[in-house]
């Protein structure tokens, strides 16, 4: 997928190579005390330069030409692999397809090399890089493909912990999962991959059973099917007179005046069975009286003392009588599994006596700042201070998204105190959110931690903005890391968290609402190879069609020009959408 795979815990970053050459690079893998081929994947992509050295290729001929020696080459762009065990250097000269063979090994220290293979040099281990993995090091790194990276893996090395070779240990081969997307450019993927790999991590959590007053805003996990009748039985529409309709055949040219013989109010009833000729006062929704069959509004009617009322109406059998089941009946299939229970449902389920119902739990999200320059006390700023603002905006978003939020407020710069704090989050509630610290290169104390506790994906994507993401799991729960600057934090937060989060409560409908509007001004943007998600301004117009305009500022940091933003225009990769062009537009609300 072009990501940053990490397999395993112990390191954070890496640096990598550029260059022109295509290479394919076979390392050989294994972890001392182990007896079984250990799997490993492909890890963080940088830019840079390094070196190719004691490499061949195939020529169409079927020879094979030196590319190697003491002769450096570039090479292409670089991906870390993360070792599951050790990494030791594989001969240099063994041919794969037709492109060089470049040389692994594993470098803790550069003096160590003299222990490797023919005593290389470190200019001839690609590029040299600390790798004490017991201090949070980086891994190896080995250059990007085309295509995909070999690797192999062994059942072990020797005790020694000598140099394993080519005389038969590899015993799979396997390839890691990192096509390489040239029209996004080496290392960054395509929104849609990033989202798809993201809610495959989040399926939907186990059903729970609540009370029905509690569903609300809940998806349900199970079909609600009726087992009363609604009405339960037959009442009337309006206030006025239940009667019988054949009595009043005419009033319409010659008023009718009946005897009032009952009243019946809402939540009463009347035994009185209705002979012809006879009335009976009744209130909205109060049962109608036996031997009735039709109630005329008291807007039709003037009463004429306590016991008689003129009726200057004509009515049909059945007018303004609700029958019994009229809405529901017994066995109707009322609501689907996935239904978002609203307030109108909740009144249903009430009206049925469904008492407890099957739904999928609302998500206990933590969110999370971190930083020694984060101030949220009100006091002045010191220099190199900011104002604490992305954690309050995720936790409206969260909340807007049906989650129970846990504000764990400021960590500070510490990493035993943030990996306590995390590990304790992911005990404790069923997602993290974090901002910031998830640039390729970056260090921070969250990327530090992560790589350290959790198994992460660090993601580049082709979008502006947002385009660094991280993604993974601490003990299986999801974390989800945004972007630091507030704008980015935002889209992200949409574009990937939100849906991901929907999804694990059980929602169908993950994306906001998305329509195509008309660009009321131009959107002009340069060919960059991503796709720009230009925050707007959308209301509809007197022609019935959406339109948009821009929210002006939108650079990542400029959190003000976006909040009063009501929707994301999608604007493809290339010169923009010129004035009067439809644009597709996701709506930040619903």
């Amino acid at each position: 997928m072009g990501v940053d795979r990490h397999l395993h815990r112990g390191h954070r970053r890496a640096v990598g190579a550029s260059g022109p050459v295509r290479a394919l690079a076979e390392a050989v893998i294994g972890d001392r005390g182990r007896h079984h081929p250990e799997r490993v994947d492909v890890d963080v992509e940088h830019d840079g330069r390094g070196l190719l050295a004691h490499g061949e290729r195939q020529a169409a001929n079927g020879s094979r030409v030196a590319e190697g020696g003491d002769r450096h080459r570039d090479v292409d762009p670089a991906v870390e692999v993360d070792p599951v065990g050790a990494v030791h250097l594989a001969p240099p000269t063994v041919p794969v397809r037709a492109e060089p063979q470049v040389g692994l090994g594993e470098v803790a220290e550069e003096e160590e090399l003299a222990h490797l293979p023919q005593r290389r040099q470190a200019d001839h281990v690609l590029h040299v890089v600390a790798a004490d993995l017991a201090r949070r090091g980086p891994g190896l790194v080995v250059p990007r493909q085309r295509e995909r990276l070999l690797v192999g893996a062994v059942p072990g090395l020797p005790a020694d912990g000598v140099a394993v070779g080519r005389d038969g240990l590899v015993e799979r081969m396997h390839r890691s999962s990192v096509p390489c997307h040239d029209r996004y450019g080496a290392g960054v993927q395509p929104l849609e991959d990033a989202q798809t790999f993201v809610l495959s991590e989040c399926p939907p959590h186990d059903p729970v059973s609540v009370d029905f007053v509690d569903a609300e805003g809940l998806v349900l996990a199970a079909d609600v099917v009726a087992a009363e009748q609604v009405p339960p039985f037959d009442n009337t529409a309006v206030d006025g007179y239940a009667v019988i309709a054949a009595d009043l055949s005419g009033a319409d040219d010659t008023p009718v005046e009946l005897p009032v013989v009952g009243e019946i109010a809402a939540g009463a009833h009347s035994t009185h069975v209705l002979q012809r000729g006879e009335a009976i006062r009744i209130m909205t929704g109060a049962p109608m009286p036996p031997g009735a069959d039709a109630v005329v509004m008291v807007e039709e009617t003037e009463r004429l003392g306590d016991d008689r009322v003129r009726i200057s109406a004509s009515v049909d059998a059945g007018a303004a009588v609700r029958r019994a089941g009229d809405d529901v009946q017994p066995g109707d299939l009322l609501f689907e599994a996935g239904t978002a229970v609203t307030p109108a449902i909740v009144g249903v389920l009430a009206s049925i006596n469904a008492r407890r119902v099957h739904v999928y739990p609302r998500l206990k999200v933590a969110v999370l700042s971190t930083g020694d320059e984060l101030v949220e006390d009100g006091r002045d700023l010191r220099p190199g201070e900011i104002r604490e603002s992305n954690r309050r905006m995720l936790a409206g978003m969260l909340r807007e998204t049906g989650c129970e939020v846990v504000d764990l407020g400021i960590v500070r710069d510490d990493e035993d105190a943030l990996e306590s704090v995390l590990l304790n989050a992911a005990a404790s509630c069923d997602a993290i959110v974090t901002s910031g610290g998830v640039s390729m290169g970056d260090y921070d104390v969250v990327k530090a931690v992560l790589g350290q506790i959790a198994d992460m994906t660090w993601m580049q994507i082709a979008i502006k903005p947002a385009k660094p993401f991280a993604f993974g799991k601490i003990d299986g729960t999801p974390i989800f890391g945004l972007p630091g600057n507030p704008v980015s934090s935002i889209v992200s937060f949409e574009m990937l968290a939100r849906p991901a989060l929907r999804r694990m409560m059980g929602h169908r409908r993950l994306a906001r609402p998305s329509l195509v509007a008309v660009a009321d001004e131009g959107l002009p943007r340069r060919s960059d190879g991503k796709v720009h998600l230009v925050r707007v301004t959308a209301e509809f117009g007197d022609d019935g069609r959406c339109h948009i305009r821009s929210a002006r500022a939108q650079g990542s940091h400029q959190l003000a020009a976006t909040a009063l933003s009501n929707a994301i225009a999608i604007v493809p990769d290339g010169d923009g959408i010129p004035a009067g062009a439809d644009v597709a537009v996701v709506m930040l609300q619903g």
